[in-house]
């Protein structure tokens, strides 16, 4: 297989998806066009085309709306999806602030902890103050930064997914964030922990991560239908519920609908705990009638 060729192939249909969404735009126009037509034609029997310029104006402005509400939620750049997804910074402060608290009125001080811990961020003074597993993480993506030329993106991680996985987000080299779950940090060896992240530079390298910024914010034109709908779907799902049938239903899919997403992951995670001790309660009397 040729590689390179593969890719070229791969980059040139990523790039249809900005016309793919720009003919949506055009099929909403012309569905919403035949809607309008067909009930002035029933109700009125005529056509009214300033209402059917009306139909044009509202759509076209609902998807450059949301668009632009989305552009400026990313203004930010990767920094603002890595917030969107309560990543954590691992933050080096070259600051000239002392980490010191004061003792009395003498104003007499001591040094702070060397790591300050918080929602937003991991602090250090230095690098090599960082957790063990923080540090590695650190010194990797440092390394393959020398080596890839590439300018060293924001660090951040994802402390409460044990999943493995990473991506990159950014709009320029200045707000280019590097994410990595700490399932990541704690399971993978130093080789694989390598190929991960050079996995991902590869993706600022080749303009994947910018290309995907640009189609959220491209993206979130259509989403504003979805949202708008959302109010009717709740109204079909409570409709739904009071239904006679309904109990046949599983409970847990109308409720996972409506729970966020690390509410979510958490009750996966409880439910894989879980399976592993009800299969190793399984293999044991297995195993000693064999014995």
């Amino acid at each position: 297989m040729d590689f390179f060729a593969q890719q070229r192939i791969r980059t040139r249909r990523s790039r249809l998806l900005y016309g793919l969404f720009f003919l949506i735009v055009l099929a909403h126009i012309a569905v919403a066009l035949g809607v309008v037509w067909l009930l002035l034609t029933i109700f009125t029997g005529g056509i009214y085309y300033w209402a059917l310029v009306l139909v044009v104006v509202w759509i076209i402005a609902s998807f450059v709306a949301g668009s632009f509400v989305e552009y400026r939620r990313l203004r930010a750049g990767g920094r603002a999806i890595a917030q969107r997804v309560g990543a954590v910074r691992l933050f080096v402060d070259s600051s000239q602030d002392a980490w010191e608290h004061s003792q009395g009125v003498a104003q007499q001080h001591t040094a702070a902890k060397k790591v300050r811990f918080s929602d937003r961020q991991i602090a250090v003074r230095d690098e090599r103050d960082f957790p063990p597993v923080y540090r590695r993480y650190y010194e990797i993506a440092q390394q393959l930064a020398i080596a890839s030329g590439l300018d060293m993106p924001i660090l951040y991680v994802l402390p409460d997914e044990q999943g493995i996985n990473g991506f990159v987000a950014g709009r320029h080299s200045q707000d280019m964030v590097l994410v990595v779950t700490q399932g990541a940090l704690d399971k993978l060896s130093d080789e694989a922990l390598y190929g991960l992240i050079g996995h991902e530079y590869g993706h600022i390298l080749h303009g994947d991560a910018t290309f995907n910024l640009q189609l959220m914010v491209v993206l979130a034109g259509l989403q504003i239908l979805y949202d708008w709908s959302d109010p009717i779907s709740h109204n079909s799902n409570r409709l739904i519920s009071d239904n006679r049938y309904a109990g046949s239903i599983d409970s847990s899919v109308s409720q996972s609908a409506l729970m966020p997403q690390r509410s979510i992951d958490s009750h996966a995670r409880r439910t894989e705990a879980q399976t592993a001790i009800i299969d190793a309660v399984s293999v044991a009397p297995a195993e000693s009638s064999y014995h």
